[in-house]
């Protein structure tokens, strides 16, 4: 018999409540042009059900005496919940939908809002917002637990417990928080999202490229040049910009960096909220967060033993090379922090929150209206703070220590920037580009940047009259083409790896920034 070849299409919107809704099946000859390659009998997805049919009666269900007098509602339907199931509190019909729905891979669709109320009495109407209500609340294959409770997942049950007895949840209220929780996610994937499109080193091209390492550093350590990327054209150089090499590498340097640094800069404008930040805050924003996002971007790919940047392709920045920029601190730092950031072993929904986090710093000498851009800050924080709750393996650490690293990032942002205005005064001849001179505060005197333009109003397309860059992706979004990187609406640990897309007949949704504008749950 032929698998059908199957997607989870979801809306692009978090819109009002809605009646009863229907689902179809998708075969596989309806396939759109945003469909993924493989099929049901891939090998993952064999694996993944045989997984999940083993793992989940070893699954602990096991309660405490004070669970078993009130047990735990469900979190996606609010039924008596029978234990941890997929890494939430939920009841046996919704464990066993949501194991359906992954190794079926089932199509559900919405035919009213794609936000109905999902409880006990009415769940079996809407598999759609079900199996996306699923979602919201954290449930993923990967989150299967395996033994005995915990004593924090053991706690924070009894907490409910002491907080549902005390106080019981009004509709209202649990149609806010159900709100608030889809509007976190919402907000998280798109986070990721630009992420997916602006960041070259991504987990999955990370571990391709270090797959290449030891034939790497072997050409480099047999003396083959590596040193300079294709996108540096040397051969337009002035003379003096070859006067030593102390001016190359640095000419190198400023040049080879420039695509991630666009791409630092369209990613800012991608985060939610961004573009409605005063136009001065958006350039401060960005003038002194751009280097330290840059950081973060190039840290997986940076071999802090070997002192080696691995850029792509034939291209890296080596320990001779670095040290011919006559600026051990500055480097000695930016490894350091590689080096921490190694150890952490973040996903790419992880270093995208991170990142929007550090770009979204209301502490930043000279921000106009810092209240409004905290309280997007506030809400990046929240994503990231579930989303490593939804680690596999816990740290409950963790986000005390991506936080512990901001400071290094401020301080050798700071070094970084006072570096390059030295260089500017000593060699004042050398050309830096125009982007990477004003994120600096680098006033050009060369004539053909006399009358300097207002660059970062172009590239954030303030004055009506931005630039057409390369990496200038922002104005399209919302993407008319999903990439396998991350959907919209792709869970942060792909759901057993069945990514999820829209329907090619699904309208264009709404402004990216409306759509995920987050509400806060208690008001």
């Amino acid at each position: 018999m032929e698998t059908a070849q199957q997607t989870f299409i979801f809306p692009l919107s978090v819109v009002e409540n809605s009646e009863d809704c229907a689902h179809s099946a998708k075969t596989d000859h309806d396939l759109s042009p945003f469909k993924l390659e493989g099929t049901e009998e891939s090998p993952v997805m064999h694996s993944q059900e045989d997984d999940l049919t083993g793992m989940e009666g070893l699954e602990n269900t096991a309660k405490t005496a004070g669970e078993n007098e009130l047990c735990l509602p469900c979190k996606v339907c609010g039924d008596k919940s029978s234990g941890f199931h997929y890494g939430v509190m939920a009841c046996e019909g919704c464990k066993g939908f949501f194991r359906r729905s992954i190794q079926k891979k089932i199509d559900y669709k919405c035919h009213f809002s794609g936000n109905c109320a999902i409880e006990r009495i009415n769940r079996n109407r809407c598999q759609h917002c079900r199996f996306k209500k699923c979602l919201a609340v954290g449930m993923s294959k990967e989150s299967v637990r395996i033994g005995r409770y915990s004593k924090r997942v053991k706690q924070s049950n009894m907490d409910e417990i002491k907080r549902l007895t005390s106080k019981p949840e009004t509709p209202a209220e649990r149609e806010a928080r159900e709100r608030h929780e889809m509007e976190v996610y919402t907000l998280s994937q798109a986070v990721l999202q630009a992420h997916s499109m602006t960041c070259e080193y991504t987990k999955e091209k990370v571990e391709a490229l270090l797959q290449q390492r030891d034939s790497i550093l072997m050409r480099l350590n047999a003396g083959e040049d590596m040193n300079i990327p294709p996108t540096v054209d040397y051969s337009k150089w002035k003379p003096e910009e070859r006067s030593s090499s102390k001016v190359f590498a640095w000419k190198v340097f400023c040049e080879a960096i420039m695509p991630c640094t666009q791409r630092v800069v369209e990613f800012a404008k991608c985060l939610p909220g961004f573009l409605t930040l005063h136009q001065e805050d958006q350039m401060t924003l960005l003038k002194q967060g751009f280097f330290e996002v840059w950081m973060i971007y190039l840290a997986p790919v940076m071999l802090t033993e070997e002192r080696v940047i691995l850029l792509g392709g034939d291209s890296l920045f080596s320990r001779d090379f670095l040290a011919k920029m006559e600026t051990p601190d500055l480097w000695r730092h930016i490894f350091e922090f590689a080096a921490g950031m190694h150890q952490l072993q973040l996903s790419d929904m992880e270093t995208a929150l991170f990142a929007a986090i550090t770009i979204m710093s209301s502490d930043r000498g000279g921000i106009k209206e810092p209240k409004q851009v905290e309280d997007l800050q506030e809400k990046f924080l929240e994503c990231l703070r579930r989303e490593i709750t939804r680690r596999e393996v816990k740290d409950n650490h963790l986000f005390a220590k991506l936080l512990m690293k901001m400071p290094l990032l401020r301080s050798t942002s700071t070094l970084q920037m006072e570096t390059m205005l030295r260089f500017r005064m000593e060699f004042p001849e050398v050309t830096i580009p125009l982007l990477l001179a004003e994120l600096n505060n680098i006033n050009h005197e060369d004539a053909e940047d006399h009358f300097m333009l207002p660059l970062m109003s172009e590239v954030l397309g303030l004055n009506g009259n931005s630039r057409k860059r390369p990496h200038d992706i922002a104005e399209r979004l919302p993407l008319t083409k999903i990439t396998k990187e991350g959907g919209l609406f792709q869970p942060p640990k792909a759901v057993a790896g069945v990514p999820t897309q829209r329907s090619p007949s699904s309208s264009e949704p709404e402004d990216i920034n409306m759509v995920v504008t987050m509400r806060t749950a208690t008001t």
